[in-house]
């Protein structure tokens, strides 16, 4: 006679010891001064073996960090400056030079939108069809550089082979200024009737002019330049087009000297492109306090005069529409993790390449960033100048905007966008080294990403990992 067998309740069952799940916590604690420094010469970018491996990893979380807020207000992200000179039909842009031609085929160019001359053009085509060149008959004039006119270009005859061209006009000669790297002050106009006299602004403003008149007139390099263009700092108001009798005319009762104005000395057709032109994303608009759409043409205005001079020379001048910033730029830094060789840990998604499929963003706070700021040459200190540079005799000063490098502050994990964790299901396997990588914001087709500029100092990062049976070695 056969007896049953006891039914064991759930609370009865007994979890054998091969069968119970581990779980395992470590804290990895990663010094930037641990990486192979002959390697890799910056702490921006660096991979790093852990030592360890840990296994079946579950999560990893970025629990805190140190990192200094080091970057210049200038720096490689915001220091381009796209413009255009000229009314005028320049050249055209094929993004697509059609197929099926037989014969040239023909071409019409819209109007300006104001007062000007339609340009007129012609098109050669190759053996294969194709628009191999339009040719300028007449540049015309008139046009706005960000606003080209339509074209309209015939069909192709070939109906069989036919592939529709695409074409844009360009509108005058393109430049890009490009201010150099580097911890600026607003600086000031001219004194012209000064002891001894100045014909140029100071620091930032002369930067911008010395740049912008570098790239239309080539090198060499001149330090004080006066034209094209010329750079001064203003007023809100009066407005540029103001009309007289209105409050908008009138002078400022607001804040003084708030604005940056840029002046084309030829009063040419001109346009700032801070929306349109190739580095948009790496513009200085937003320190320089332009809109970071196109600026439009510029304004005629009539020079200003003082005694022993001209002060703002006159021409079309283009003034920014905000105050001018240059505290908080960058106000952050992009974190992006790789683990082993080809493990991306991604937990962020945007449209723009600098922060999608990255890591985390980490804020910096509002302490003063850790650089040099406003170092003056008082009380015993003097400048000399040998051969057109400036040098320091003496003892260093605190000028009027004396600032010293701020400290670092620890970053927690949890600020807001919540943890920076993220977790795997099924676990990772293994985990033996991870690659850094600081960026800011401003990824840019064919150079890739803008490293975030450490200056030379390190950081530390505080992660956790959560594995599964990463010690029992119990399970098969």
């Amino acid at each position: 006679m056969s007896r049953d067998r006891p039914v064991l309740k759930d609370t009865q069952k007994a979890t054998m010891p091969w069968q119970e799940v581990y779980s395992v916590t470590k804290s990895v604690i990663i010094d930037s001064r641990q990486r192979d420094c002959a390697k890799y010469k910056t702490p921006s970018f660096y991979r790093l073996d852990l030592g360890d491996t840990f296994k079946n990893i579950n999560c990893i979380e970025l629990k805190g960090c140190v990192i200094p807020k080091s970057s210049y207000n200038v720096h490689s992200s915001n220091n381009k400056i796209d413009f255009s000179v000229g009314d005028y039909l320049s050249g055209f842009q094929f993004l697509n030079r059609g197929a099926g031609y037989t014969s040239a085929p023909s071409i019409t160019i819209s109007s300006p939108p104001g007062p000007g001359v339609t340009a007129t053009a012609s098109t050669v085509i190759d053996s294969f069809g194709r628009i191999s060149n339009i040719i300028i008959t007449n540049a015309g004039s008139g046009y706005i550089p960000s606003r080209p006119p339509f074209l309209m270009i015939g069909p192709p005859q070939n109906q069989k082979e036919a592939v529709y061209p695409k074409v844009i006009a360009v509108i005058g000669t393109f430049y890009t200024a490009i201010l150099r790297v580097g911890e600026y002050e607003i600086g000031g106009n001219p004194n012209p009737g000064g002891t001894p006299p100045t014909q140029v602004p100071t620091k930032l403003l002369l930067e911008i002019q010395d740049q912008m008149n570098y790239a239309v007139n080539g090198p060499p390099y001149v330090s004080g330049s006066l034209g094209p263009f010329a750079v001064r700092v203003v007023s809100q108001y009066p407005e540029l087009t103001a009309m007289p009798g209105t409050p908008q005319s009138a002078d400022t009762n607001a804040c003084q000297f708030n604005r940056i104005q840029i002046v084309n000395l030829n009063s040419y057709v001109w346009e700032l492109l801070w929306c349109t032109g190739p580095n948009e994303n790496q513009s200085a608009a937003s320190i320089l306090g332009y809109n970071t759409v196109d600026s439009g043409i510029g304004i005629i205005v009539p020079p200003v005069l003082v005694p022993g001079g001209v002060l703002i020379p006159g021409g079309t001048a283009i003034r920014g529409y905000f105050d001018y910033n240059l505290k908080n730029d960058p106000e952050y830094v992009v974190m992006t993790i790789r683990t082993g060789d080809d493990g991306s840990l991604d937990r962020m998604t945007s449209l723009d390449d600098g922060l999608d499929n990255k890591f985390c963003v980490l804020l910096f706070d509002n302490n003063n960033p850790c650089t040099l700021h406003d170092l003056s040459v008082a009380p015993s200190g003097t400048i000399i100048n040998v051969g057109g540079i400036q040098y320091l005799q003496g003892a260093t000063g605190k000028g009027l905007f004396y600032r010293e490098a701020g400290a670092t502050k620890p970053i927690k994990g949890n600020d807001f966008d919540g943890p920076k964790k993220i977790t795997f299901k099924p676990p990772q396997g293994k985990l033996n080294s991870m690659t850094i990588a600081f960026t800011k914001f401003g990824y840019k087709p064919g150079t890739g990403p803008q490293f975030y500029n450490m200056e030379g100092r390190e950081h530390v990062l505080m992660f956790e990992l959560t594995s599964s049976d990463n010690m029992s070695q119990m399970r098969e």
